[in-house]
């Protein structure tokens, strides 16, 4: 594995062949250390990988990337918590957008899409303290090389499959940790208008009505508007309501 040529985000680099989750381990690892901001724990195969509200995330042995690094975000304050939510999935998004020239998007909250098919996931676990944020393990998997899903994954794609060929993933490794460090240093100047703007305009099916199911099973149709400073969709229906989500209490239907 080539050395990262970033500052810190990925000087450190702790590589294991199976583990059960790469965020369990950076968050037990953080309890009982004191490792290097930017540090990461990679593994090619997770046996117990977690996604958002309580989902699993499901990755081929050694076919995808399934990594995790640990910041130290004092500087923003628990209000802030979805800046690094949108500052992930900018990175995630800028590297694969490098890679294809599909249509890549952000979805609300953190997961990455092209076209209708999603392509990477990130789960964010902060330690707070008082009203700042003491660490974040921010966990990432992507859809690299795989070319099989299992039946139950929804709507899958690897960049494989859209680019046709086997990609480097050493060398997405890489791009990733210099977007993801540009990314939070962009937050850590303070530029959190810059980075809440950049998100919105990438994201997935924002501009124009489609069709959401909320949790009582009631379907809408509706406009994502924007997204609040803690992080709630905000969705204008047809009728012209206004109304705020958060995660697990709106679901996109995609056909």
């Amino acid at each position: 594995m080539h050395q990262s040529a970033t500052l810190f985000i990925g000087r450190t680099v702790l590589y294991y062949d199976t583990l059960p989750s790469t965020n369990k381990f950076a968050a037990d690892l953080v309890s009982k250390t004191n490792p290097v901001e930017g540090c990461c724990i990679i593994t090619d195969f997770q046996t117990e990988g977690a996604g958002q509200i309580g989902r699993t995330w499901f990755s081929g042995r050694s076919d995808n990337l399934t990594v995790s690094y640990i910041l130290y975000p004092a500087f923003l304050p628990v209000s802030g918590q979805f800046l690094l939510s949108m500052m992930a999935a900018l990175a995630v998004y800028h590297t694969v957008a490098h890679f294809t020239n599909a249509e890549v998007n952000v979805k609300w909250p953190n997961d990455i899409y092209i076209g209708d098919r999603k392509l990477a996931g990130i789960l964010i676990q902060n330690q707070l303290s008082g009203n700042l944020i003491r660490n974040t393990v921010v966990g990432i998997g992507v859809n690299i090389n795989q070319d099989i899903f299992p039946e139950w994954i929804p709507n899958p794609v690897s960049l494989r499959n859209v680019c046709g060929h086997t990609v480097d993933k050493n060398e997405f490794l890489l791009r990733l940790h210099a977007e993801l460090e540009r990314k939070y240093l962009t937050l850590k100047a303070g530029k959190y208008a810059a980075v809440k703007e950049l998100y919105l305009s990438n994201l997935y099916r924002r501009g124009g009505y489609h069709p959401f199911k909320e949790q009582n099973g009631h379907i809408i149709m509706g406009e994502i508007r924007d997204v609040a400073d803690d992080g709630k969709l905000i969705i204008t229906t047809e009728e012209g309501t206004s109304r705020q989500y958060s995660v697990g209490e709106i679901q996109f239907i995609i056909d």
